[in-house]
């Protein structure tokens, strides 16, 4: 599995509209072949600031993933909304334990 981490920080008065711009990219990214998990996260002691967790089958399903049009659209409309470039990381799956909750 390959994974992506991004984190992004919100301008203070920008935080709804972040939020509902990464909300909306969960629906077309379920859709994508190759995708696993994509989960948005919002920090519970900084509000600014968010977490996406994802997870692609492999390298090939993660690449696919970032140059979708939809997506670069999307990312490129949310930096006025940012108070600094997302920094995101790139990781390759060891090892996980995944359960649905009940």
């Amino acid at each position: 599995m390959r994974v992506a981490i991004a984190v992004l920080e919100a301008r203070p008065e920008a935080v709804e509209t972040v939020e509902h711009a990464l909300r909306a990219l969960v629906e077309p990214t379920s859709r994508e072949a190759g995708a696993v998990t994509y989960v948005v996260h919002r920090d519970s002691k900084r509000s600014t600031r968010f977490v996406v967790y994802e997870r692609y089958v492999d390298r090939d399903a993660l690449e696919r993933h970032m140059s979708a049009p939809w997506l670069t659209g999307a990312v490129g409309a949310l930096q006025a909304h940012l108070a600094s470039p997302p920094a995101v990381e790139f990781l390759d799956e060891l090892a996980a334990f995944d359960r649905p909750a009940r």
